[in-house]
């Protein structure tokens, strides 16, 4: 993809492009216009950006690459879209805090979409997932103790 993950002090991490080379430095560029300077040595040390690090994808696992960089983009990309529940495979959410409210994030309708569902995996991440899937599971033939933290 050309891009590589470059750490920066307000973002944490950017994907950037090489946009020209010096003799002891690379300008690279972040989507957001940004030029950042990075050494020669240094670039050969930077982790490559793959496609779905861009994505903002439901479930982190689901990345072909999983490091700080990409989880992090990931998290920012949902945010950014108020998408603020991602999933870390199955059981495991992880939950912004939007500091707005969120529409109808939590309405009846809401509620009864999940209430409703016989595959909750089936549908985005969300608190009510994790509960509708506890549920699930206690009701399994044979099924185990269940805990929600």
């Amino acid at each position: 993809s050309g891009l590589y993950w470059v750490r920066d002090q307000r973002a944490a991490w950017l994907p950037c492009r090489v946009v020209s080379r010096g003799k002891a430095e690379m300008r690279l560029r972040a989507d957001c216009g940004r030029e950042l300077a990075v050494g020669e040595r240094e670039l050969t040390e930077l982790d490559a950006v793959a496609e779905d690090h861009l994505l903002g994808v439901d479930d982190i696992c689901s990345l072909g690459s999983v490091g700080e960089a990409a989880v992090l983009h990931t998290l920012r990309q949902r945010f950014l879209r108020d998408q603020i529940y991602t999933s870390v495979s199955h059981g495991i959410l992880v939950a912004l805090n939007p500091s707005k409210e969120m529409g109808d994030l939590y309405s009846r309708e809401t509620q009864e979409r999940y209430a409703a569902a016989t595959d909750a995996a089936s549908l985005p991440p969300h608190v009510y997932r994790v509960a509708q899937d506890a549920l699930l599971r206690l009701r399994m033939p044979g099924s185990q103790d269940q805990a929600i933290l």
